[in-house]
């Protein structure tokens, strides 16, 4: 897909993966979407011991986010 934003949401978990990788940590929570739903999710994570673990670390990618196509010294 050629769309800058899903380009970007691929490339971060890209690289989370290579730092959970790198710092051999456990766990790494990648997640990437709309702030309410963000919200609502580690609310929903709060609500049980299993998820409560995976909670954090967390990498936030929060939607939407603006591509500033102006300047032709970088991809956006």
């Amino acid at each position: 897909m050629n769309d800058p934003e899903y380009i970007l949401v691929d490339e971060m978990d890209t690289l989370v993966a290579s730092v959970k990788a790198e710092l051999s940590l456990p766990v790494l929570n990648y997640q990437y979407g709309y702030l309410r739903e963000l919200q609502e999710t580690l609310i929903e994570y709060s609500k049980t011991i299993q998820y409560s673990a995976l909670k954090y670390p967390l990498v936030w990618l929060v939607q939407p986010f603006t591509v500033d196509r102006t300047n032709g010294d970088y991809f956006g």
